[in-house]
């Protein structure tokens, strides 16, 4: 049985993963690829530098967004999804709640092409 402070924390937790994955992730990889791309930072050199710049951006994304978000909505606007912390949501309800907005299917998809095209062009520099 959880305490409400340890629901609270954990629903904080969930919310602030979510916004890390479905909208950190596809941001900051893409910021990692165009680096590479361009041969412009240190931190695409090194084996381990882009995963770690993607994995704490993300999580740091996550954490800011859950944190200022209800704050500041419009400044949160495209990386705050209340749905998420919503404590009365289950995660797939929670996920079902975002997919259905019709903005995030057009993030889906620009996230999606970005990732590939950055992708593809990164493979084909060598």
């Amino acid at each position: 049985m959880m305490t409400p402070a340890a629901g609270k924390t954990a629903t904080f937790l969930l919310g602030a993963l979510l916004v890390a994955i479905l909208f950190g992730l596809p941001t900051f990889v893409g910021a990692a690829l165009l680096l590479k791309l361009f041969h412009s930072s240190a931190i695409v050199t090194d084996s381990q530098g882009p995963v770690s710049f993607v994995v704490i951006t993300s999580l740091l994304t996550g954490l800011l967004a859950g944190w200022l978000g209800p704050r500041y909505p419009r400044l949160f606007v495209g990386s705050y999804e209340p749905a998420f912390f919503d404590a009365s949501l289950g995660l797939h309800d929670k996920i079902a709640c975002w997919l259905a907005e019709p903005r995030c299917q057009q993030r889906v998809l620009t996230s999606m092409l970005m990732v590939s095209m950055l992708s593809l062009m990164v493979m084909a520099q060598g």
